[in-house]
């Protein structure tokens, strides 16, 4: 990413940088394996998204994987335990139970729709942006949460840009997405890590 559109971007409330790098890492007796990762950026908290060789999210307590059929570990607000199959994701989050449908809507959009975490969601995951609503839960002991419209799906070059406008929050979150080459948001591992990242706490300060 350019100085001047990593100024931009850290100028926004919440940002999340899909595809901002890749590492290398070696195994005993392998050849040398591309890990590619991805910053994300909400409000000052910075965490990471590595894509292979398994999605991960990893971040100031958060370590949450995606095995082939599971999704398990914990992030700021508590741990995750969900199975996985190829239309459905069961089981529990910190705060609730998960059950969701997966649809897929061509080759290259996921439908994710149903509980997760206790409340409602019905989000579409594509290469083109993540659209619809969700429930984000609010930092802190309180079990608060705001329904949330997502709208981060305007292409701008190689970024997507887009908001999230939660219920009694003035201005809305402001995110930008960089795609990486294998970003895939519509595989159900990474959809739902991300849909992870969305809805759990902290939440960002307004854009001011």
């Amino acid at each position: 990413m350019s100085p001047s559109r990593l100024a931009t971007c850290l100028g926004t409330c919440a940002c999340v940088l899909l595809g901002a790098g890749a590492a290398e890492a070696r195994g005993p007796g392998s050849a040398a394996q591309v890990v590619q990762s991805t910053l994300l950026r909400h409000g000052a908290i910075t965490m990471q998204l590595i894509l292979t060789p398994e999605p991960r999210l990893l971040g100031a307590g958060t370590d949450l994987v995606a095995t082939p059929g599971r999704l398990a570990g914990y992030v700021q607000d508590g741990r995750y335990d969900v199975a996985i199959t190829a239309d459905r994701a069961v089981g529990r989050g910190p705060r609730g139970d998960v059950a969701l449908e997966l649809i897929a809507r061509g080759e290259h959009a996921l439908a994710v729709k149903g509980l997760w975490n206790g409340e409602k969601v019905d989000l579409l995951f594509s290469d083109a942006g993540i659209t619809g609503r969700m429930v984000h839960h609010v930092s802190g002991g309180a079990r608060e949460v705001q329904s949330c419209r997502v709208a981060v799906d305007q292409r701008k070059g190689p970024l997507v840009l887009g908001e999230v406008r939660c219920l009694g929050q003035q201005v809305p979150l402001a995110y930008v997405v960089e795609p990486a080459p294998l970003m895939h948001m519509h595989r159900s591992e990474v959809a739902l890590l991300l849909l992870t990242y969305f809805s759990s706490a902290p939440s960002p300060p307004p854009v001011s």
